[in-house]
């Protein structure tokens, strides 16, 4: 049953009486795809994929650095062209019936972008280019969904405009979680999937008997849910049939287990301090980064306009953030499903207040794309916002440090109480004071004190 939703209507423009918008940090998940897993398989190749024709031009323009929207810029040195994507080519290597190829964005998916783009500027208006940041991770189907969302939400230019979308190489990447790059998650992952084999093998066992055995073979039921759900997922998510004679019903139970099964490796920010330490391993970074850039805006020495700021990722992005922001509504997050972090400045008191609004929870059915967006957690002041993510938090040199194989603590508190190193967007000299004398405090080292969500 869908939940009471705080807010069904325009969310920024409801605060803009007592308060001012400053800035959006709005992460999404992308499109609808392809399938990434069992491209050569029964339930992937005995259908016609040919709805990609768009994205393969798109994706070449970029790569060329031709495309009239963005262009993509390396990481630390937006001299160099960004290095491509292994994982991403990997997958691509194989070429369904229809033309489409494994994880490639289709043209559902750039439209379910392109509508994200409208909901955006419906809600905070069309951005000029010069008010606006992008992140995406460098796999195809991610940037062209970023594009997507350019393409509508940018106010149109009397001359054309590139927008500069950062990137990294996945061996530096800290959008989604890296078992390559940390030994340690590896080895925690391993840990808990043999732990709760027995309890997803009994959660699995009554939807592995409605499938025929070869299927049961090819998709590893009942000991995950996680291939049979990318595949289905993917076909409804572009309107095509379903096979073996599979309903609504049995894809709503395959997506909820799904999102159980992956759920237990993510970790919880309230529970023990290994659950902590799996969240700080998963998403710390990303925190971290969504912090650092909340502290700039609060810090800039003027706010006549409001800044956004998009970064464009995966589903292993966007449910690690939810359960870190304390609103994870325990479904595995829809096509375009987006989080948006809104900092805003009060007209009267001149403080800084955070509101976290999402669209994950509102699709109208199982597969469809992400819906109206919603208040996830209602306003709260800025300092309050920052000390729940506190003990998440891990810059990069913590995250290393925690990614040493057999190393079971972090610099900071609740797994120990040293305090923790300030990036170079986060380095602050005391107190900041801004033109209106309105003092901002450097974020809190490492409190030990407990903040309960707001639900």
């Amino acid at each position: 049953m869908r939940r009471k939703m705080q807010s069904e209507t325009k969310p920024a423009a409801l605060l803009r009486g007592e308060y001012e918008l400053v800035h959006v940090t709005a992460v999404f998940r992308h499109g609808a795809r392809a399938p990434i897993s069992n491209c050569d398989k029964e339930g992937v190749n005995d259908i016609s994929w040919g709805l990609c024709d768009a994205s393969a031009r798109m994706s070449a323009a970029i790569e060329q650095g031709h495309d009239e929207i963005l262009r993509l810029v390396q990481h630390g040195d937006e001299s160099r062209p960004p290095r491509p994507s292994a994982v991403d080519a990997s997958q691509r290597l194989t070429v369904l019936d229809g033309g489409c190829r494994c994880g490639e964005l289709t043209v559902h998916g750039y439209a379910q972008a392109e509508r994200l783009g409208i909901k955006l500027r419906e809600l905070y208006g069309a951005v000029e280019p010069e008010f606006l940041q992008t992140r995406t991770t460098h796999v195809a189907r991610c940037v062209l969904s970023l594009r997507g969302v350019l393409s509508t939400l940018v106010k149109k230019q009397t001359q054309k405009v590139q927008i500069p979308a950062l990137t990294c190489h996945a061996s530096d990447e800290w959008l989604t979680p890296s078992v390559r790059g940390c030994p340690r998650l590896g080895e925690l992952w391993a840990q808990l999937k043999k732990d709760n084999a027995g309890y997803i093998r009994t959660l699995l066992q009554p939807l592995t008997k409605k499938m025929p055995e070869q299927i049961q073979d090819i998709y590893k039921l009942p000991n995950t849910a996680i291939p049979l759900k990318d595949v289905l997922i993917s076909r409804r998510g572009n309107a095509l049939s379903m096979p073996w004679g599979i309903d609504d019903e049995f894809i709503s139970a395959v997506d909820n287990a799904a999102a159980e099964e992956v759920t237990k490796l993510v970790g919880s920010p309230n529970n023990d301090k290994a659950s902590l330490l799996l969240l700080q391993l998963v998403a710390g970074r990303l925190v971290h980064d969504i912090r650092s850039h909340l502290f700039q805006q609060v810090t800039r020495s003027e706010h006549r306009h409001p800044t956004i700021r998009l970064i464009s990722a995966h589903d292993t992005t966007i449910l690690p953030l939810l359960v870190a922001l304390g609103i994870y509504d325990n479904r595995w997050p829809p096509f375009c499903a987006c989080c948006t972090i809104e900092l805003y400045k009060n007209k009267h008191d001149h403080e800084f207040y955070v509101r976290v609004c999402y669209n994950g929870a509102t699709s109208a059915h199982i597969a469809a794309e992400a819906g109206y967006f919603y208040v996830a957690k209602s306003i709260l002041p800025f300092q309050e916002f920052i000390a729940l993510l506190e003990n998440i938090v891990l810059t990069e040199d913590e995250y290393q440090a925690a990614c040493t194989t057999g190393n079971t603590s972090t610099s900071h508190s609740p797994i120990s109480s040293s305090p923790t190193d300030l990036s170079n967007n986060e380095k602050e000299e005391g107190i900041v004071k801004e033109e209106n004398n309105t003092t901002f405090i450097p974020p809190p080292t490492h409190t030990k004190k407990k903040y309960v969500l707001n639900e």
